[in-house]
């Protein structure tokens, strides 16, 4: 028995020994480029947080902040994040639509946060003023309102007593038009004389007398915040990408993106080539790494960098369109592919232009009776635009097509996997040669005589015709790799 112990104890310390080696090794694997990380089997929120607090927990567990990071080889990258609340209930049909434009403000907000941290520009203003009148001011602008109110009271009056005795009429000639017409009429003139009461700042729903008032004392705040930011941007992929649905509450759509130098490069690739970027760590196939998981697949939006089994990188773009009914397939279809391949001209570059405009204003004003009234008149404008100019792309191709319903709309969704690397480029760039009419050099003329010469001086001998014979069947087929 305890020979047998002893075995054990070897054992486990064997395995234990063995952990303690690998797990540098581990460590080393692991440490590769953010930017190439794979994000897989990204499941639905929990209902009981906030979306901001999904992602601030995402950001955490990858020991990031938002901003600027560092990597272990000291290289950094900049990580920001967007939300945006998903327009459409998920009774529309135009919902699945609406969660792909969800997307594209989120991103849009993550991509304003790294231009203003690049550069903003901000000016504001602000003015307090303070009055104390003076009483016989006051008293003559009191007197003078009150003149003013008082008469268009009186026409209130009067313009009750006129639809009375219209509608007496409409009784006594037992016309409803006449008693509709007095109604319709009389709500015309009150609303009428009821605007010009709220110009004097009185409250037509409220007694008059009690409203004209002296003022004592008034005193108005106001504030004006201006932001600008313009910069042309490029290389920022969508690293991952949440849907929450909570139940009563919003739907959101929230992402969170990422820069560096290498996405910038990658970026630079699509419309100027020659750029040399190292090869990421080989990894599987494309169509391998995307999400197994449909759930996962429809909650990824965007582009991203991959890098596939020879260690080259893709961009790997993201996008999705309702189908609205049967005959709906092909346009959904098309839709998403435009949008797919809309999102990597995106990420090779484009104008953001950012302007808001926060105006804050408050009034307080005191009246004789120890009264006071205390108005807020503050807003908020808010606007980013974006502008890409006419680019030839080649090498865009298709990884992946996909339908689903979603989990909760049940609507059906159609999804477009496009994606591009420096090779399909190259592909393309050999391709684009079927467009002219010069013979390719292995199939020319002076090809084929020197072909035949070369066959015709290994042959010494013809050799005798043989008799025919019948065969019917099939020879190999060539190779699909064409």
């Amino acid at each position: 028995m305890s020979r047998k112990f002893r075995i054990l104890f070897k054992l486990l310390l064997l395995i234990a020994l063995f952990g303690l080696f690998c797990s540098p090794l581990n460590a080393i694997a692991e440490d590769v480029d953010v930017e190439f990380e794979v994000v897989e089997d990204v499941t639905a929120p929990t209902e009981d947080k906030d979306l901001d607090e999904i992602i601030e927990e995402f950001i955490d567990e990858k020991g990031w902040t938002d901003g600027k990071n560092v990597k272990k080889s000291g290289k950094e990258f900049f990580i920001t994040t967007g939300s945006s609340i998903i327009g459409q209930k998920t009774s529309s049909k135009n919902f699945i639509g609406s969660r792909q434009i969800a997307f594209t403000k989120a991103m849009a907000i993550a991509k304003r946060k790294m231009v203003e941290f690049i550069a903003v520009e901000i000016e504001t203003s602000m003015s307090l003023e303070m009055e104390r009148p003076s009483e016989e001011r006051e008293e003559a602008r009191v007197a003078d309102i009150r003149g003013d109110v008082m008469s268009i009271e009186a026409k209130k009056k009067a313009a009750g007593g006129l639809k009375s005795d219209l509608q007496k009429k409409g009784e006594e000639w037992g016309s409803e038009f006449v008693k509709n017409l007095a109604s319709g009429a009389d709500r015309l003139y009150r609303e009428k004389l009821d605007k010009q009461l709220r110009a004097k700042g009185i409250d037509p729903n409220k007694p008059v007398e009690a409203q004209v008032l002296k003022k004592v004392f008034s005193e108005s705040f106001q504030e004006s915040t201006k932001a600008m930011a313009q910069q042309r941007i490029s290389g920022i992929q969508a690293f991952t990408t949440f849907e929450h649905l909570p139940k009563g509450g919003d739907a959101e759509i929230g992402v969170i993106a990422i820069y560096s130098d290498k996405l910038h490069a990658m970026a630079l690739a699509i419309h100027k080539g020659g750029v040399l970027i190292p090869p990421g760590t080989s990894r599987k196939p494309l169509k391998q790494q995307l999400p197994k998981d449909k759930t996962a697949l429809l909650m990824s939006f965007g582009v991203q960098l991959k890098t596939d089994e020879n260690g080259e990188l893709n961009l790997v773009s993201f996008c999705q369109a309702g189908q609205k009914g049967k005959r709906d397939k092909r346009a959904a279809k098309r839709t998403a592919v435009l949008c797919a391949q809309k999102q990597i001209r995106s990420y090779a570059g484009e104008s953001l232009h950012s302007t808001s405009l926060a105006e804050s204003a408050e009034s307080v004003e005191e009246f004789e009776n120890g009264m006071s009234v205390v108005e807020d008149d503050s807003s908020l404008k808010d606007a980013i635009k974006t502008a890409s100019k006419k680019m030839k792309i080649s090498g865009i191709a298709n990884l992946k097509q996909w339908q689903t319903k979603h989990p909760v709309s049940g609507h059906k969704v159609r999804g477009a996997v496009v994606y591009w690397s420096p090779g399909t480029a190259a592909t393309a760039s050999s391709m684009s040669r079927m467009g002219r009419d010069d013979i390719p050099a292995e199939f020319s003329k002076a090809a084929q005589e020197k072909k035949n010469a070369a066959a015709t001086s290994s042959t010494k001998k013809k050799s005798q015709p043989k008799q025919q014979r019948a065969l019917s069947g099939k020879g190999t087929s060539g190779s699909d790799d064409f």
